[in-house]
């Protein structure tokens, strides 16, 4: 298994225009999956809303919702 120490010394060890790529490429794919698993997110909330799982709520009482989570001792 790859740790975070091995794969940050694997790339130390590229030439520097080959680690601006890696630089690139990695951002780019953490960027993919970032929009990837925002829209199955997404996705999943519409089909609970729409098989009724789900109501909508106010702005103001979804903060104040959202507040009292945070504020709670959980």
């Amino acid at each position: 298994m790859t740790t975070f120490e091995n794969a940050l010394e694997t790339a130390m060890e590229l030439q520097p225009s080959e680690l601006d790529d890696f630089i690139s490429i990695l951002s780019k794919r953490r960027s993919q999956n970032w929009r990837r698993d925002t829209a199955e997110y997404y996705h999943s909330i519409k089909d609970e809303l729409n098989e009724g799982n789900l109501n909508p709520l106010i702005v103001e009482d979804a903060l104040d919702e959202l507040h009292s989570y945070v504020n709670s001792d959980k």
